[in-house]
């Protein structure tokens, strides 16, 4: 879902915006946010996961393909036409930009933690199969 959904969010993000008003700073930075999230759990995390078969039933993928794609296009457009009401350099001081970066954040190394965890976990698991075949 990552092919379809990046470029999709991206060219909604840079075509949507609000009428006479440039896109903002914040806006930006939401958006590295959410490509970052989006690069790892597309492209990364399946390349560097080991999984129990390597193939993918078609099935699974058509079906993520449209829910995944209605949330990347209500996405950006949020990102894309939301409003600040306040000068944007005062947004970057709201204690709720930095509360929520702080938690993004958090979530992101909790989140690629447990995915390095979940991969030695596999890791040791495959080890011990392939000994206990071989005796």
């Amino acid at each position: 879902d990552f092919v379809p959904g990046v470029p999709l969010f991206l060219v909604i993000f840079f075509t949507a915006t609000r009428v006479g008003q440039p896109r903002s700073d914040p806006s930006y930075v939401m958006v590295a946010c959410w490509l970052l999230h989006y690069v790892w759990r597309g492209i990364l995390t399946p390349l560097m996961m080991r999984y129990s078969s390597p193939d993918v039933d078609i099935g699974i993928m058509l079906g993520g393909f449209f829910p995944n794609s209605m949330f990347n296009v209500a996405i950006a457009l949020h990102i894309s036409v939301i409003d600040y009401d306040s000068d944007e350099n005062e947004y970057f001081k709201d204690p709720r930009f930095g509360i929520g970066l702080a938690i993004f954040i958090i979530g992101y190394v909790c989140n690629r933690w447990a995915d390095l965890h979940l991969r030695s976990l596999r890791e040791e698991s495959s080890s011990s199969s392939s000994t206990s075949s071989t005796e």
